[in-house]
């Protein structure tokens, strides 16, 4: 019965030292894919930052243009003379 416990227990043994390799091994792994995802991360809300500047730049051409158009339309009706010719208002 001794010598079946030193045969199971070295196979054992020589799982459990792999198994500790390989947990290092995983950690490193989980470590590194931990950094690259927050690089990521950080690259993407840079992006984002990039993106919400981007649209406030167009919302304010937009509300330019709109202005813009607006004033036109009371220049056109600044300069319009019709209003002296009528002659007899009811």
């Amino acid at each position: 019965m001794a010598r079946s416990d030193l045969e199971l227990s070295s196979p054992v043994a020589a799982y459990l030292r792999t198994r500790t390799v390989y947990v290092a091994q995983n950690q490193k792994r989980a470590a590194d894919l931990d950094e690259r995802r927050k690089a990521n991360r950080e690259r993407a809300e840079q992006q984002l930052a990039k993106l919400y500047d981007t649209l406030a730049v167009q919302q304010f051409m937009a509300d330019c243009d709109d202005v813009e158009e607006w004033l036109e339309e009371k220049m056109i009706a600044a300069q319009d003379e019709t209003y002296r010719y009528v002659t007899s208002v009811k």
